[in-house]
């Protein structure tokens, strides 16, 4: 194990808020402004603050500038409430970050997580199903979604989910955040092909992967590791 403070940039939660500071200064975030969700940008050199986004009654889940920094994708819920029972009703939406305009809209009721591709052509996001009775099957859908034309692969995973991160070098080998018989687990699957190929597994609560993709950060109840994938060691 190592020190928490050694990996914690890699180990921030994929519902993180405040979206921490580019390296030029450019910080994305949300805050409550008289009971709604605002997402805005602030540049730390100038100390300008900028409001981009708000809808009525909307909350922001799971915001991710893309790479380029010119678009910021997010998971807009609105709750709703019919015959006494409440469902919040999820979509994906692509913000142009310097007009502050919805450029795309995805639509993914269940959607749990988001992240872009290292070249920001594709939109990766989470789908679970909703679990109704007791008897309902836990299950999730993992999605690649192209930003040209819109077109997707979608896998599906016999898990109840958590979250997901992508690898850096290449956004089809993935690790994502299970609970399968109340154990949490991080499974490395590759989504290169028509069905997902599992890579490895261990206990763990959440992970992060290192920037060159090469060895991967995860929690678990009382440490923090590194494991290196080319050796699968700690």
């Amino acid at each position: 194990g190592v020190g928490a403070a050694a990996t914690a940039a890699w180990l921030l939660s994929k519902d993180r808020d405040p979206v921490p500071p580019e390296p030029e200064g450019f910080f994305v975030s949300k805050r409550l402004q008289k009971g709604e969700d605002e997402l805005f940008t602030w540049d730390l050199k100038t100390d300008e603050k900028r409001t981009l986004y708000s809808v009525a009654r909307e909350y922001l889940i799971d915001i991710q500038v893309s790479p380029d920094r010119q678009k910021v994708a997010f998971i807009g819920a609105i709750t709703r409430e019919n015959e006494g029972v409440f469902r919040s009703i999820r979509n994906i939406k692509i913000l142009n970050l310097q007009n502050g305009i919805v450029e795309k809209q995805i639509e993914a009721e269940n959607a749990v997580g988001v992240d872009w591709s290292k070249d920001g052509k594709t939109l990766v996001y989470l789908e679970k199903s909703p679990i109704v009775s007791p008897q309902d099957k836990s299950e999730s859908r993992l999605v690649f979604h192209l930003m040209e034309d819109s077109t997707e692969r979608s896998f599906t995973l016999n898990y109840s989910t958590r979250g997901f991160s992508l690898n850096p070098q290449n956004e089809n080998v993935v690790a994502v955040s299970i609970f399968r018989q109340q154990i949490p687990t991080v499974r490395i699957f590759d989504f290169t092909s028509g069905s997902p190929s599992e890579l490895t597994a261990f206990s763990a609560y959440d992970s992060r992967w290192s920037p060159d993709g090469s060895k991967i950060a995860f929690q678990t109840l009382d440490n923090v590791y590194i494991r290196d994938l080319g050796t699968n060691k700690d």
